[in-house]
């Protein structure tokens, strides 16, 4: 398979999926061709199919944002295949979510799916493909969630029947860093 081969094939989808699939082209390309990370995995496929189950199925791909988009798809249990700090699985829902606690606030993370476990990560920045999820919102200072207590500031992440949250890293001057010791840029500072 090519890039031709896969951009008409992403044209071809079905309207129900075809929004899905020209996202995930766009995040597995840049400047008329597949990024180079997942050209091998293009070139064996057989079909758009293929090369994203090809693409999924390779670890060493898993912080590629078409990675994290094709997982988010699957909606499968996917945040195992990461390395968590910390993790509680299948916990039994009394509600439709978790509560988070501090002396100041309290408030509740929805937890989205059909049955009533789910499943709570932890994770250093950096550590997980954020692509995956959806962000739900950012808390820092002392909170507890179940019996994990946290103290500093971390990103709030949801997914299927799953809450990850991701705890930001901070270089002498208090700038966030990107998870690889480097400061994250927005593009006003480029």
């Amino acid at each position: 398979m090519d890039y031709q081969a896969l951009k008409s094939q992403t044209a071809e989808k079905p309207e129900g999926k075809k929004a899905d699939y020209v996202k995930l082209f766009s995040l597995a390309c840049v400047g008329g061709q597949v990024k180079d990370a997942l050209q091998g995995h293009l070139k064996a496929a057989f079909d758009i199919d293929d090369f994203y189950e090809r693409m999924y199925a390779d670890d060493e791909c898993r912080f590629e944002n078409a990675w994290g988009y094709y997982a988010k798809m699957k909606g499968e249990k996917w945040p195992l295949r990461f390395k968590a700090e910390d993790m509680r699985l299948g916990i039994r829902l009394q509600l439709r979510g978790i509560a988070v606690e501090s002396e100041d606030i309290q408030f509740f993370i929805p937890m989205t799916g059909r049955n009533r476990k789910g499943d709570i990560y932890v994770f250093a920045d950096g550590e997980i493909n954020e692509e995956g999820l959806d962000y739900f919102t950012s808390v820092s200072g002392r909170f507890t969630c179940l019996d994990l207590k946290f103290e500093g500031t971390y990103d709030i992440l949801v997914g299927p029947r799953l809450i990850v949250f991701e705890r930001w890293e901070f270089d002498k001057l208090g700038n966030r860093l990107n998870g690889k010791g480097e400061t994250k840029m927005c593009c006003s500072c480029r």
